[in-house]
Protein backbone atom coordinates (compact mmCIF):
# COMPACT_ATOMS: atom_id res chain seq x y z
CA UNK A 1 0.00 0.00 0.00
CA UNK A 2 1.02 2.75 -0.81
CA UNK A 3 1.55 5.81 1.26
CA UNK A 4 -0.60 4.38 3.66
CA UNK A 5 -0.70 1.99 7.04
CA UNK A 6 -2.54 -1.02 8.21
CA UNK A 7 -4.75 -2.40 11.33
CA UNK A 8 -5.57 -5.82 11.04
CA UNK A 9 -5.97 -6.06 14.72
CA UNK A 10 -9.28 -7.64 16.22
CA UNK A 11 -9.30 -5.50 19.27
CA UNK A 12 -9.70 -2.82 17.68
CA UNK A 13 -9.13 -0.48 21.12
CA UNK A 14 -9.85 3.15 21.46
CA UNK A 15 -6.86 4.19 23.45
CA UNK A 16 -4.38 1.77 21.46
CA UNK A 17 -5.20 0.70 17.67
CA UNK A 18 -7.47 3.65 16.91
CA UNK A 19 -4.60 6.42 18.83
CA UNK A 20 -2.17 4.85 16.75
CA UNK A 21 -4.32 5.42 13.25
CA UNK A 22 -4.62 8.83 14.10
CA UNK A 23 -1.12 9.45 15.18
CA UNK A 24 -0.06 8.21 11.87
CA UNK A 25 -1.66 10.37 9.58
CA UNK A 26 -1.52 8.78 6.64
CA UNK A 27 -3.69 9.30 3.59
CA UNK A 28 -4.92 5.54 3.73
CA UNK A 29 -5.58 3.89 7.11
CA UNK A 30 -6.99 0.07 6.65
CA UNK A 31 -8.33 -1.07 9.99
CA UNK A 32 -10.46 -4.00 11.08
CA UNK A 33 -13.85 -2.61 12.34
CA UNK A 34 -12.99 -5.38 15.48
CA UNK A 35 -14.80 -6.99 18.36
CA UNK A 36 -17.06 -5.01 20.46
CA UNK A 37 -15.67 -7.03 23.58
CA UNK A 38 -12.86 -4.05 23.83
CA UNK A 39 -14.68 -1.14 22.75
CA UNK A 40 -17.67 0.71 23.82
CA UNK A 41 -19.94 2.32 21.15
CA UNK A 42 -19.32 6.05 22.53
CA UNK A 43 -15.59 5.11 21.60
CA UNK A 44 -16.27 3.46 18.07
CA UNK A 45 -18.01 7.18 17.33
CA UNK A 46 -14.42 8.72 17.94
CA UNK A 47 -12.20 5.83 16.58
CA UNK A 48 -13.63 4.63 13.41
CA UNK A 49 -13.40 8.19 11.49
CA UNK A 50 -9.25 7.81 12.53
CA UNK A 51 -9.89 5.32 9.11
CA UNK A 52 -10.55 5.87 5.77
CA UNK A 53 -11.61 2.19 5.23
CA UNK A 54 -12.85 -0.23 7.46
CA UNK A 55 -13.01 -4.22 6.93
CA UNK A 56 -16.17 -5.51 8.36
CA UNK A 57 -15.00 -8.23 11.29
CA UNK A 58 -16.29 -11.72 10.62
CA UNK A 59 -19.56 -13.03 12.77
CA UNK A 60 -19.29 -14.68 15.37
CA UNK A 61 -18.36 -17.45 15.75
CA UNK A 62 -15.49 -17.61 13.68
CA UNK A 63 -11.97 -18.00 14.09
CA UNK A 64 -9.66 -15.00 13.73
CA UNK A 65 -8.19 -16.82 10.56
CA UNK A 66 -11.39 -15.75 8.78
CA UNK A 67 -10.49 -12.23 10.15
CA UNK A 68 -7.52 -11.58 8.46
CA UNK A 69 -8.48 -13.40 5.49
CA UNK A 70 -11.01 -11.26 4.95
CA UNK A 71 -8.27 -8.29 5.76
CA UNK A 72 -5.99 -9.20 3.65
CA UNK A 73 -8.95 -9.81 0.03
CA UNK A 74 -10.29 -6.37 0.97
CA UNK A 75 -6.19 -5.34 0.13
CA UNK A 76 -5.97 -7.45 -2.91
CA UNK A 77 -4.36 -10.50 -0.99
CA UNK A 78 -5.76 -13.52 -1.64
CA UNK A 79 -5.53 -16.08 1.98
CA UNK A 80 -5.32 -19.90 1.69
CA UNK A 81 -6.75 -21.22 5.01
CA UNK A 82 -4.62 -24.10 5.73
CA UNK A 83 -1.26 -24.37 7.60
CA UNK A 84 1.48 -21.98 7.22
CA UNK A 85 4.42 -24.03 8.20
CA UNK A 86 7.17 -21.95 9.65
CA UNK A 87 10.47 -23.67 9.59
CA UNK A 88 12.69 -23.55 12.72
CA UNK A 89 15.50 -25.73 14.27
CA UNK A 90 18.47 -24.84 16.48
CA UNK A 91 18.16 -24.25 20.42
CA UNK A 92 20.49 -24.11 23.04
CA UNK A 93 20.41 -27.51 24.48
CA UNK A 94 22.87 -30.39 23.27
CA UNK A 95 21.68 -31.50 19.86
CA UNK A 96 19.45 -34.61 19.63
CA UNK A 97 18.82 -34.00 23.44
CA UNK A 98 14.81 -34.57 23.67
CA UNK A 99 12.75 -32.40 25.36
CA UNK A 100 9.20 -30.88 25.78
CA UNK A 101 8.29 -27.53 26.44
CA UNK A 102 6.01 -25.64 28.92
CA UNK A 103 4.51 -22.35 28.84
CA UNK A 104 1.72 -21.53 31.55
CA UNK A 105 2.46 -17.89 31.20
CA UNK A 106 -0.62 -15.63 29.08
CA UNK A 107 -1.16 -12.39 28.00
CA UNK A 108 -4.46 -12.50 31.49
CA UNK A 109 -3.83 -13.31 34.69
CA UNK A 110 -7.39 -15.36 34.20
CA UNK A 111 -6.63 -17.70 31.43
CA UNK A 112 -3.49 -19.12 33.22
CA UNK A 113 -3.93 -22.56 34.47
CA UNK A 114 -1.72 -23.47 37.79
CA UNK A 115 1.56 -24.20 37.41
CA UNK A 116 1.53 -27.05 39.56
CA UNK A 117 -0.43 -28.87 36.87
CA UNK A 118 1.41 -28.10 33.71
CA UNK A 119 4.61 -29.85 35.56
CA UNK A 120 2.10 -32.80 37.14
CA UNK A 121 1.45 -33.40 33.22
CA UNK A 122 4.56 -32.60 31.92
CA UNK A 123 6.50 -35.18 34.33
CA UNK A 124 3.68 -37.96 33.39
CA UNK A 125 4.83 -37.08 29.43
CA UNK A 126 8.40 -36.66 30.29
CA UNK A 127 9.49 -39.24 32.61
CA UNK A 128 7.75 -41.79 29.97
CA UNK A 129 9.49 -40.74 27.16
CA UNK A 130 13.02 -39.91 28.59
CA UNK A 131 12.41 -36.17 27.73
CA UNK A 132 13.51 -33.19 29.70
CA UNK A 133 11.22 -30.44 30.50
CA UNK A 134 12.14 -27.02 29.60
CA UNK A 135 9.58 -24.07 30.91
CA UNK A 136 9.71 -20.48 28.63
CA UNK A 137 7.84 -17.27 29.17
CA UNK A 138 8.58 -14.36 30.89
CA UNK A 139 11.09 -14.09 34.24
CA UNK A 140 8.89 -14.58 37.46
CA UNK A 141 10.70 -14.81 41.27
CA UNK A 142 9.40 -18.20 41.54
CA UNK A 143 11.51 -21.13 40.41
CA UNK A 144 10.93 -23.97 38.92
CA UNK A 145 11.66 -27.15 40.61
CA UNK A 146 14.77 -29.55 39.92
CA UNK A 147 15.39 -30.96 36.89
CA UNK A 148 13.11 -28.51 34.64
CA UNK A 149 15.97 -25.96 31.91
CA UNK A 150 13.80 -22.86 33.13
CA UNK A 151 14.31 -20.41 30.29
CA UNK A 152 11.97 -18.01 30.89
CA UNK A 153 13.04 -14.95 30.37
CA UNK A 154 15.75 -16.00 27.89
CA UNK A 155 14.28 -16.68 24.69
CA UNK A 156 13.41 -13.62 22.17
CA UNK A 157 11.43 -13.63 19.71
CA UNK A 158 14.08 -15.24 17.62
CA UNK A 159 14.92 -17.45 20.10
CA UNK A 160 11.65 -18.79 21.08
CA UNK A 161 10.64 -19.86 17.90
CA UNK A 162 14.03 -22.11 17.26
CA UNK A 163 13.53 -23.90 20.32
CA UNK A 164 9.91 -24.67 20.04
CA UNK A 165 10.84 -25.72 16.31
CA UNK A 166 13.67 -28.60 17.83
CA UNK A 167 11.03 -29.75 20.93
CA UNK A 168 8.93 -33.36 20.77
CA UNK A 169 5.62 -31.48 22.31
CA UNK A 170 4.76 -28.27 23.60
CA UNK A 171 2.00 -27.55 26.07
CA UNK A 172 0.85 -24.10 26.77
CA UNK A 173 -2.13 -22.00 28.06
CA UNK A 174 -4.00 -20.09 25.20
CA UNK A 175 -1.44 -18.01 24.21
CA UNK A 176 1.73 -17.77 21.34
CA UNK A 177 3.21 -21.11 21.83
CA UNK A 178 0.11 -22.66 20.23
CA UNK A 179 0.27 -20.66 17.49
CA UNK A 180 3.68 -21.00 17.13
CA UNK A 181 3.15 -24.93 17.55
CA UNK A 182 0.38 -24.92 15.00
CA UNK A 183 2.74 -23.29 12.61
CA UNK A 184 5.66 -25.29 13.08
CA UNK A 185 3.73 -28.67 12.61
CA UNK A 186 4.71 -29.32 16.04
CA UNK A 187 2.64 -31.78 18.86
CA UNK A 188 0.60 -28.83 20.96
CA UNK A 189 -1.32 -29.23 23.71
CA UNK A 190 -3.31 -26.39 25.20
CA UNK A 191 -5.74 -25.06 27.67
CA UNK A 192 -8.43 -23.11 27.16
CA UNK A 193 -11.32 -21.70 28.71
CA UNK A 194 -14.77 -19.36 27.65
CA UNK A 195 -13.59 -16.25 27.43
CA UNK A 196 -13.30 -16.11 23.07
CA UNK A 197 -15.11 -19.05 21.99
CA UNK A 198 -14.25 -19.98 18.58
CA UNK A 199 -11.78 -16.99 17.93
CA UNK A 200 -8.69 -18.63 18.90
CA UNK A 201 -9.18 -22.30 18.64
CA UNK A 202 -10.63 -24.47 17.30
CA UNK A 203 -8.92 -23.95 14.19
CA UNK A 204 -10.35 -25.00 11.33
CA UNK A 205 -10.10 -28.41 10.21
CA UNK A 206 -7.39 -27.97 7.81
CA UNK A 207 -5.38 -26.96 10.23
CA UNK A 208 -6.17 -29.47 13.22
CA UNK A 209 -3.93 -32.31 12.63
CA UNK A 210 -0.94 -31.43 15.23
CA UNK A 211 -2.87 -29.20 17.87
CA UNK A 212 -5.49 -30.09 20.75
CA UNK A 213 -6.98 -27.74 22.89
CA UNK A 214 -8.69 -29.04 26.47
CA UNK A 215 -11.00 -26.55 27.39
CA UNK A 216 -14.33 -26.36 29.70
CA UNK A 217 -16.98 -24.21 28.29
CA UNK A 218 -19.42 -22.40 30.57
CA UNK A 219 -22.52 -21.10 30.23
CA UNK A 220 -20.53 -17.40 30.72
CA UNK A 221 -18.86 -17.88 27.62
CA UNK A 222 -17.85 -14.96 25.31
CA UNK A 223 -17.30 -12.74 28.24
CA UNK A 224 -13.42 -11.44 26.63
CA UNK A 225 -11.76 -12.45 30.13
CA UNK A 226 -13.89 -10.03 32.13
CA UNK A 227 -14.66 -13.06 34.33
CA UNK A 228 -16.89 -12.92 37.23
CA UNK A 229 -16.44 -16.28 38.30
CA UNK A 230 -13.03 -16.18 39.15
CA UNK A 231 -11.22 -18.71 41.96
CA UNK A 232 -10.67 -16.85 44.77
CA UNK A 233 -7.12 -17.56 45.84
CA UNK A 234 -5.47 -17.58 42.07
CA UNK A 235 -7.41 -15.30 40.34
CA UNK A 236 -7.67 -17.59 37.34
CA UNK A 237 -11.09 -18.12 35.93
CA UNK A 238 -12.96 -20.90 36.81
CA UNK A 239 -13.66 -22.71 33.27
CA UNK A 240 -10.02 -22.76 33.20
CA UNK A 241 -9.20 -23.77 37.08
CA UNK A 242 -12.08 -26.84 36.25
CA UNK A 243 -9.42 -28.48 33.60
CA UNK A 244 -8.47 -31.74 34.99
CA UNK A 245 -4.78 -32.17 34.10
CA UNK A 246 -5.81 -35.91 33.36
CA UNK A 247 -7.84 -35.20 30.87
CA UNK A 248 -4.94 -33.22 29.55
CA UNK A 249 -2.75 -35.84 30.18
CA UNK A 250 -4.98 -37.92 28.10
CA UNK A 251 -5.76 -35.80 25.18
CA UNK A 252 -1.86 -35.28 24.82
CA UNK A 253 -1.06 -39.27 24.89
CA UNK A 254 -3.43 -40.00 22.25
CA UNK A 255 -2.07 -36.88 20.37
CA UNK A 256 1.24 -37.85 20.17
CA UNK A 257 0.09 -41.43 19.54
CA UNK A 258 -1.37 -40.17 17.06
CA UNK A 259 1.17 -38.64 15.36
CA UNK A 260 4.06 -41.31 15.97
CA UNK A 261 5.90 -39.51 18.86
Amino acid sequence: MDGGVCQPTAAGRLTIEDSLMRAMGAPERVGLDGTDLFIQPWERRWGDPQYSRLVSFPPHPRHDLYAYADFLAALGIEARLEPWRLHAGGSALSPGEPFMVISDQASNGVKRWPLERFLQVAEELATARGWKVVAVGWPEARAMPEGVIDLRGKTDGAELPRLLGDARFILTNDSGPLHLGLALGKPTVAVGGGGMPERYYPYPASCQATVAVVEQRPPCAGCGWHCKHRVADSGVASCIDGVDPDRVLGVAQDLLQRMGV
